[in-house]
């Protein structure tokens, strides 16, 4: 597949691959949601795309995700990653350098 693959073939021999792992079914269905959702937020296609830069860029930059929507693609983002990585899609996880995004915890106050 090579540099010039795309991230949805990418994700598909991730997701191949966590199968024949034997994850269980709501595990690919999680990750597919996510890595959809973060896709179209961020409008990246080809793994070159895939660099800290344009990750802070596209998904983090606009500003229009908010706390909660960023802490969740974040657990995703980086098995997905990671995963490219030790399969050699990239040369390094872009989520590596990235800090941890927690979910905000509402408060309620009682008086």
């Amino acid at each position: 597949m090579g540099r010039t693959a795309f991230l949805r073939e990418a994700f598909e021999d991730f997701i191949d691959d966590k199968d024949y792992q034997g994850a269980t079914p709501a595990t690919p269905h999680f990750n597919r949601s996510n890595w959809e959702h973060s896709l179209r937020d961020t409008g990246m296609s080809p793994l070159e795309e895939l660099t800290l830069p344009t990750i802070r860029g596209r998904l983090l930059a606009p500003k229009h995700l908010g706390p909660n929507t960023l802490a969740t693609y974040d657990p995703c983002l980086r098995v997905i990653t990671n995963w490219l990585e030790k399969r050699g899609y990239v040369e390094q996880s872009p989520m590596q350098d990235l800090p941890m995004e927690t979910p905000m915890i509402w408060a309620s106050s009682s008086d």
